[in-house]
């Protein structure tokens, strides 16, 4: 598919290496939105190069240098569109988003566009530049967790009378007002997150500890060492790294997301140890109050140390947040931290307070948002029958507990 005059609009952009299992899903969603696909291998085994070749792409084999960046960048190279759209194996273009985002490339003067992304099935989304403009002013950067952003920055700002425009900014990005972005409606879902990979954190570990060596200060790079850890067993070196992340995090100012996943995992740890988190939570909640798993672990928090008033609020915002605004900020979280995590804490809070209509009717929203799981339709069931007893008994007030001192 090329534009009538011939030129080429839209070229995407990947790196595979052993992806027969992911590839033929991702080539084929790409079908109706992109004008050519090019292809660098870095020495697959199973096949992938003959996939892509079959599919249409264009495929160079390219040797794996320990560089991500210079992986992305030797495809950027071969591309011929006006615009790139860089992707992943397990990636997959949302059905019904090509057509609209054609027209958006078509009439754009934007260097960069957002588009929509949701990282694991199950989790919610937000917003990350995968479309840009093909310039070779515009490359990656860093051997791991890549980036093209400084480079569009460094582009809009030499621009002269280049203005922000679209969202302003992207949050944990550090991005400025010199580029210009956009919007695209394009919708990308990864699922390469659905099932942990051990041979996945093997191989970004000395990556990431190299990065590290080069830029202490990193707070994304030491959150991502900590969960690579973790995946690898190493829970005393991940806590290790989280730490350090969260203190990389206070000497910036907080101004990174995964600063607040530092926290967040650091309260995890405290809580799964028996520990008394309260006084971590209450730092890691005034310094990241957007983060919704610092509030849900507030909540819970509550809940178990005799406050469930509180905690039936906390659990309340969370089922009532805006997830399309909540897409503006930089963080994926899993879905069920506003559906039936958000309802079933509710459910437990009404419970304790006494207010066993509103227990059934949250524990029926726990269901109904995740009907697999028993254990809220027995809830349900619970709160239910109390509530008929209070209501068989109305002036009985021997079943409503008050609430623990402290």
């Amino acid at each position: 598919m090329t534009d009538a005059d011939g030129s080429v609009l839209l070229s995407a952009a990947l790196i595979v290496r052993d992806e027969a299992e992911h590839l033929p899903g991702c080539l084929a969603s790409l079908h109706e939105l992109v004008d050519e696909i090019v292809v660098v291998d870095t020495g697959s085994t199973d096949g992938s190069a003959g996939i892509a070749a079959s599919a249409g792409a264009r495929v160079s084999d390219v040797p794996w240098s320990g560089d991500f960046s210079a992986a992305r960048n030797a495809a950027l190279d071969r591309c011929r569109g006006t615009w790139i759209l860089y992707i992943d194996a397990d990636e997959r273009v949302r059905a019904g988003t090509a057509a609209a985002t054609r027209q958006v490339l078509e009439t754009s003067d934007a260097l960069g566009l957002l588009v929509g992304f949701t990282p694991a099935t199950g989790f919610t989304w937000y917003r990350e530049c995968r479309l840009f403009r093909n310039d070779p002013a515009i490359r990656f950067e860093r051997p791991i967790h890549e980036r093209v952003v400084p480079a569009i920055e460094r582009l809009g700002r030499a621009r002269p009378g280049t203005a922000a425009t679209g969202p302003g900014s992207v949050p944990g990005t550090g991005l400025t007002g010199g580029a210009v972005w956009g919007r695209a409606p394009l919708h990308l879902d990864h699922l390469g997150y659905d099932n942990d990979r051990p041979a996945r954190h093997r191989r970004d570990l000395p990556l990431l500890e190299g990065e590290l060596a080069r830029r202490p200060g990193d707070v994304s790079t030491w959150y991502r060492l900590g969960v690579a850890r973790a995946g690898l067993g190493d829970d005393r070196g991940a806590e290790e790294a989280w730490r350090q992340g969260a203190r990389a995090s206070a000497d910036e100012g907080d101004t990174h997301p995964l600063g607040g996943m530092c926290l967040v995992e650091l309260v995890r740890l405290c809580v799964e140890r028996g520990e008394d988190p309260a006084g971590l939570l209450a730092g890691a909640t005034a310094r990241f109050p957007r983060n919704r798993l610092l509030v849900w672990q507030r909540a819970r928090h509550q809940l178990a140390t005799g406050d469930p008033r509180r905690a039936a609020d906390l659990f309340a915002g969370l089922a009532a947040t805006d997830l399309e605004a909540l897409a503006g900020e930089g963080l994926a979280y899993d879905a069920r931290l506003f559906g039936s995590w958000a309802h079933d804490g509710a459910g437990a809070a009404a419970f304790a307070l006494g207010d066993y209509e509103a227990a059934a009717a949250a524990y029926a929203a726990a269901e109904a948002a995740e009907p697999g799981v028993l254990g809220y339709r027995v809830k349900r069931v619970a709160a239910a029958r109390r509530a008929g007893a209070v209501r068989s008994h109305p002036g009985s007030t021997a079943m409503v507990p008050t609430r623990r001192a402290g």
